[in-house]
């Protein structure tokens, strides 16, 4: 597997190199990252993803996509030094979504400081009897809330 300067371009150059095995540079890989989400093409998201792992993702390329993503963030105002329990779920393995429990139990023991905020992201069961969305709405918990309520709740 070789390594070579691809321009992201329309015509979505990262696929055919994908698909030659070629290595993206970190750049390369944030880059054609910026452009899928931009498109928003599914199909194009899902051959740059699935092409991606069949190769074997590089440190480079993770870190490329690590940084388009965090471009996506948005930055929720009213909450400082956030600390988020997160588990990967999606891991195909029956395993158990302990990262919402996690949360449950430091936030009920009074894991909350001047120093940071216990926070708990998440979405719907992809693999699993239940996703870390499930559990606090099965508990009566408002979840789809916008950022500034939910900092008014804080």
């Amino acid at each position: 597997m070789g390594s070579a300067t691809l321009k992201v371009e329309k015509e979505f150059m990262a696929v055919t190199a994908l698909i030659d095995r070629v290595h993206l540079f970190q750049k390369e890989a944030e880059a054609s990252l910026d452009f899928l989400l931009a498109e928003h093409n599914e199909v194009l998201i899902n051959a740059f993803l699935f092409l991606l792992r069949a190769k074997g993702e590089t440190y480079e390329e993770i870190v490329g996509l690590a940084r388009a993503m965090i471009k996506c963030c948005k930055k929720v105002e009213g909450i400082t030094n956030g600390v988020d329990i997160v588990g990967i779920g999606g891991d195909g393995a029956t395993t158990v979504n302990i990262s919402t429990g996690a949360s449950i139990l430091a936030t009920t023991s009074g894991a909350k400081s001047e120093s940071f905020s216990l926070l708990q992201q998440g979405s719907r069961s992809s693999s699993s009897a239940c996703g870390s969305a499930d559990v606090p709405e099965v508990l009566g918990v408002s979840i789809d809330l916008n950022p500034q309520v939910c900092c008014v709740h804080w």
